[in-house]
């Protein structure tokens, strides 16, 4: 069994001589670990597949079932604790687009096994190996090897699992002792940790939980779950585990992976630093602080919809004040968005009042509109702001208002389009003090292209005759 075991492990590892020459030797292992496991995983999966493929094709009519029920079925359907709904294998990739097609496949996993190629960067690698023109013969290397159960037990395809990582971190230059603890001394801690519960566990009904704080490859997580089901095959055992090493890695916090999972799916672009990035402490407990401050205030101002955000903004005000609670310009902004949305019927937000109707008299071209009893000039809508090229006329380029012009523009362009646009006279140029920023379009097309007629066709015709009697010339010469 050691022979078959080792034998297994020198063949895998002999992916090393495809990557030599475009890879560091220390970066043999994150390639040949993932595929090693993406191997066994479908290797488990194989006999299942039909049916798992069945029931998947019959929940994509059930378009209302929840994501955690559709999983249950699928989990059902494979008889393991993963499943992948691809109707594709390593073998079956073929060699046209097989980075994505690769990529497509181990998507397709269920969210747990997902998440373990995730942690290993394999996009990054597949990536690399795609542009050293590698990955199809490290698929197909790896499409031929026989990780199934029947061919190796799980026992000694754990035992592949840690040479394949003493091998890596001999080449990385690491303490392989950092990785993986030899199976016998695995065996003899779990038994010393047991001994004295050896009584309890043989009961009706156990249940129990077992944590690795350094679980490394899972050994002893593994081992300390047969030595119950030894004892009790009805036991009920969960495992937890954290791992430093991304190449022995088994499986993050149950918090972690379920984000992890739902971030890569709605947002495939992301790179693995902006994953870490927001999955970071950090970044959770300034959210969560500011949670905190929303939900402080949501017991103030309460649940109920508001039409008016004037109304609102006074309301908020009034809590903040009450609750104690300062906002940040940022804390702010982001509340607002996560609590405000766009309502065209509701009232419109008010940016700034500037005078009494009697004091100053409405513009509405200009964003002075009455309101309220009040000459007013409204918060205007940043998704619906737009730029118009108004053309200059002779008395307007030699330095006469611009303003007769715009207005024009507007009255015939705008407004029979857009009833609620007004002129922004904010914005202004520099040079002439004037509303509008002075600019230059000069077609090109029409000042400098110059128009040739195609060639004849029988001209081309011609050329093409002769490159034709040319490479039959060299078809003749490669037969001969």
């Amino acid at each position: 069994m050691t022979t078959h075991f080792s034998q297994t492990a020198a063949y895998i590892w002999s992916l090393a001589d495809l990557l030599r020459g475009d890879f560091r030797q220390s970066q043999y292992g994150r390639v040949i670990l993932p595929f090693t496991i993406l191997r066994r995983l479908e290797c488990v999966l194989e006999s299942s597949k039909p049916k798992v493929l069945d029931q998947a094709g019959k929940l994509k009519a059930m378009t209302s079932l929840q994501e955690d029920a559709r999983e249950k079925f699928l989990l059902r359907a494979a008889g393991e604790s993963f499943y992948n709904t691809s109707p594709m294998d390593l073998s079956k990739l073929g060699s046209a687009d097989i980075k994505s097609n690769l990529l497509t496949y181990v998507d397709n996993f269920s969210k747990d096994a997902r998440e373990i190629f995730e942690h290993f960067k394999f996009g990054e690698f597949v990536a690399q190996l795609d542009e050293a023109n590698l990955l199809y013969k490290v698929v197909q290397k790896v499409a031929n090897t026989d990780l199934s159960p029947k061919a190796i037990s799980n026992h000694d395809m754990g035992l592949v699992f840690e040479e394949l990582i003493r091998r890596f971190a001999e080449s990385s230059n690491d303490t392989a002792g950092e990785h993986f603890t030899p199976r016998d001394i695995v065996r003899l801690t779990t038994s010393l940790v047991f001994m004295e519960d050896k009584d309890a566990l043989t009961e009706t009904g156990i249940i129990r939980t077992i944590y690795d704080p350094t679980a490394g490859t899972g050994g002893f997580l593994s081992s300390g779950m047969e030595y119950v089901y030894e004892l009790n095959p009805k036991a009920v055992m969960r495992a937890f585990g954290q791992e430093l090493n991304p190449e022995s890695y088994g499986k993050l916090a149950e918090v972690e992976a379920e984000v992890r999972a739902l971030v890569k799916a709605d947002f495939k672009d992301l790179k693995e630093k902006q994953v870490k990035d927001l999955l970071a402490p950090k970044t959770w407990n300034v959210q969560k602080a500011l949670l905190v401050k929303g939900l402080q205030l949501q017991a103030v101002i309460g649940t109920g919809q508001c039409d008016d955000f004037n109304e609102f903004e006074g309301t908020l005000k009034k809590a903040l004040k009450k609750t104690g609670i300062k906002l940040e310009t940022k804390e702010r902004k982001q509340l607002l968005d996560a609590v405000t949305w766009t309502n065209p019927d509701a009232e419109p937000v008010i940016k700034k009042v500037l005078k009494t109707p009697a004091e100053n008299q409405p513009d509405p071209m200009y964003g002075a509109f009455e309101y309220r009893r009040q000459v007013v000039q409204f918060q205007p809508d940043s998704n619906l702001r737009d730029n118009e090229d108004v053309p200059l006329t002779a008395e307007t380029a030699r330095g006469a208002n611009v303003n007769p012009v715009n207005e024009a523009y507007f009255n015939k362009e705008v407004s029979p389009h857009v009833k609620d646009a007004w002129i922004d006279p904010g914005k202004c140029d520099d040079r002439d003090g004037q509303i509008g920023i002075v600019g230059y379009e000069i077609p090109f097309n029409r000042h400098f292209y110059q128009y040739e007629p195609p060639r004849d066709l029988a001209e081309i015709d011609a050329d093409l005759d002769v490159l034709s009697a040319e490479i039959m010339e060299m078809l003749r010469e490669v037969r001969s």
